[in-house]
């Protein structure tokens, strides 16, 4: 399917991207020039840890990370940018993939019109349901994607049905919201910076469309993404974002377990769970961190089920696992991910094969400018803003 097909142009174009997760807000500098995307630079500023997650508390650290990448790109010797793409991991949004369907006992033509008030109702109903679930009740909302993953005409898949003529209709819609009051923040914070036009996105969306690219002949499919205090979870299969769900542990949750544990501040926990992983701790506290990061690595497996049940209805998961984490954890959750624990928390439909979503995988689309970070999630995301120029 290729509903989200859009081609680079062989023009040098230059744009921001920016990626707000809940460990930390990146930035990148890009230059789109004969198909190939420019990494010129790379930033990152972390989103402070705090013993315990508030969610006012946690806003606030993430606007002081936000200000400080842009603070830190601006500095930059480049091109004014065109624009300013925001690629958001929860929190910051709610999504779903919802399936409308129009039978009727004689056929129609499919219309733009009808295609779209199909799309404008189950957008409607989504953002009425995610209101009455949300903790500040009344709060607007604004939509940030509403896209056709897959249509089915007759119950055949096809690519374009505008213009078509069926009995039956049915459209699988990822849609994408998130609170207006943060959009605003944001927006503003960012023209203090780039007077420029702002456009938000999810990357559950930008890594299904560069996935599909990468991975062309991968139909199912797990993407995993380990955030800070969250990790969410996308199920692909025959080539459809089918589900995109999250559960609230992430990296930080395995740092505060250290923390707590072992008596130790943040930095502290870690600067050892990075020892702990490249083999390099101390031994008086080996045997310690495994105990901890055992119990850590059960309760993450725990709610990793749970959110997999709650969405399929079913353990059976694709055997094909992309995984996005930060570099100095990822290590662990691709242990993790290949051990006999995590086969007994799920059901795979032949042996896992477990990919971290690396540089390497990207190398043909991407390049970098000298000692510019690889940052997993910027990748992604600036291949997704690439396709829309």
């Amino acid at each position: 399917m290729h509903f989200f097909s859009l081609r680079p142009k062989k023009s040098s174009r230059h744009m921001i991207v920016l990626h707000m997760g809940s460990a930390n807000v990146a930035g990148a500098h890009i230059e789109i020039k004969d198909g190939v995307s420019n990494v010129l630079a790379s930033v990152s500023s972390d989103i402070t840890v705090l013993p315990d997650v508030a969610h006012a508390d946690f806003e606030r650290e993430a606007e002081k990370a936000l200000a400080a990448t842009l603070d830190q790109l601006s500095r930059g010797r480049f091109p004014a940018p065109e624009r300013v793409d925001v690629y958001f991991s929860s929190p910051w949004y709610a999504a779903q993939t919802r399936v409308a369907k129009v039978s009727r006992p004689t056929p129609f033509v499919v219309s733009r019109a009808f295609v779209d008030d199909m799309v404008s109702r189950e957008l409607a109903a989504f953002e009425s349901e995610v209101i009455a679930q949300s903790h500040e009740a009344g709060q607007p909302l604004r939509a940030i994607e509403s896209k056709i993953v897959q249509a089915k005409l007759n119950g055949y898949a096809t690519v374009e049905p505008i213009g078509l003529s069926a009995r039956e209709l049915e459209f699988s819609i990822f849609l994408s919201v998130a609170p207006e009051r943060n959009l605003v923040r944001f927006e503003e914070m960012i023209r203090r910076t780039y007077d420029k036009k702002v456009s938000f996105a999810t990357f559950a969306a930008a890594s299904f469309q560069v996935l599909r690219d990468v991975f062309p002949h991968q139909d199912d499919y797990l993407h995993i993404d380990v955030g800070g205090e969250i990790t969410d979870v996308s199920l692909v299969r025959e080539s459809v974002l089918l589900r995109s769900v999250s559960f609230p542990k992430g990296r930080n949750f395995i740092l505060r377990m250290l923390s707590e544990k072992l008596s130790r501040s943040i930095p502290e926990s870690l600067a050892l769970c990075t020892l702990y992983v490249e083999g390099k701790v101390e031994e008086s506290v080996r045997d310690a961190c495994t105990s901890v990061l055992t119990l850590a690595k059960n309760q993450w497996l725990d709610a990793f089920q749970r959110a997999i049940f709650a969405s399929t209805n079913e353990l059976s998961i694709p055997n094909t696992i992309l995984i996005s984490v930060s570099s100095d954890i990822a290590p662990w959750f691709l242990e993790t991910m290949r051990r006999e624990e995590f086969h007994q928390h799920s059901v795979a439909e032949r042996e896992f094969k477990v990919v971290v979503l690396e540089a390497e995988l990207f190398h043909e689309r991407l390049s970098f400018g000298t000692d510019v970070p690889r940052d997993p999630f910027i990748m992604i995301d600036t291949l997704s803003s690439a396709r829309s120029l």
